[in-house]
């Protein structure tokens, strides 16, 4: 069975290694669906934005959180994987 995944990190700094991630894995060897945010959203509002990720996550069954060097101080990161926690 595929995966449906959600891929959580910093789309400013860690964008180029979610799209070869995603090349890598999703595309290429079809090993899961790609589920994440493909596309920056810091234009909208936080609320906005959550309205956008929560069914994306909802709809996933694995999340992975790239780790880069800032990941840890994101506030969206922890937001994403806090709320595929309570799915």
């Amino acid at each position: 069975m595929t995966r449906k995944v959600f891929i959580s990190y910093s789309h400013r700094l860690d964008q180029g290694a979610a799209d070869d991630f995603a090349a890598i894995f999703a595309d290429a060897r079809d090993a899961f669906i790609d589920k994440s945010v493909r596309n920056d959203l810091g234009d909208l509002e936080a609320e906005s934005i959550k309205d956008r990720i929560r069914p994306l996550i909802a709809d996933s069954s694995v999340i992975a959180v790239l780790i880069g060097e800032e990941t840890g101080g994101r506030s969206w990161v922890d937001w994403e994987i806090y709320t595929s926690l309570r799915k």
